[in-house]
């Protein structure tokens, strides 16, 4: 069964030569870029999904793009160190206070094996902690996509949106149909 809809497009043009095309059909999120090709579906976001990919931490949107097999065996040292070197680099910045750090380091410590580093993750208040995690080896090229192509992809999102808001809703049950259809 075919069925026809308008597939989002987003081109993203970082200087001269990094390049990525995103595109939303339904719930697919499709990337195509120098950095790679991923793909994931979200069954049911809760919200419109250009909204929750505005929401999502990058570091949910990577597991959900980086297939298991890619993934190795958790380095607790390794993510130990790596945590407690991001705590110094934020607290330098003046990013986060000591009180912060504080917990956060003595948190990490407790890290012996997956069991406790899944503990960790679901208790620490870092932003994209996963990203600490020496364990789950994201690809380099992807970690390119989201430092490089993902923050103005997710700019052309709000954009899009804050656009769509200012010409009021749009009549329900045409989510799929492309603004030049919705006039």
């Amino acid at each position: 069964m075919t069925s026809e809809h308008t597939v989002r497009r987003y081109q993203v043009r970082v200087g001269r030569v990094t390049w990525g095309d995103f595109y939303l059909d339904g719930n697919t999120l499709l990337i195509h870029s120098d950095f790679g090709s991923y793909a994931s579906r979200w069954g049911r976001p809760g919200k419109e999904i250009r909204r929750f990919l505005i929401d999502c931490e990058t570091d949910y949107v990577a597991r959900k793009l980086v297939p298991s097999f890619w993934r190795r065996p958790v380095d607790p040292e390794a993510t130990i160190r790596c945590v407690r070197q991001r705590l110094l680099e934020r607290r330098r910045e003046g990013a986060i206070t000591r009180e912060f750090a504080r917990k956060e380091w003595d948190l990490v410590g407790n890290v012996e094996d997956e069991i406790s580093l899944h503990a960790w993750w679901h208790e620490t208040e870092l932003e994209n902690a996963s990203f600490l995690i020496e364990s789950i080896e994201i690809p380099p090229a992807l970690s390119g996509m989201f430092k490089w192509l993902w923050p103005t992809f997710i700019e052309q999102l709000k954009a899009e949106l804050a656009e769509e808001e200012e010409r009021g809703p749009s009549p329900p049950g045409d989510f799929y149909l492309s603004p030049e259809e919705r006039a």
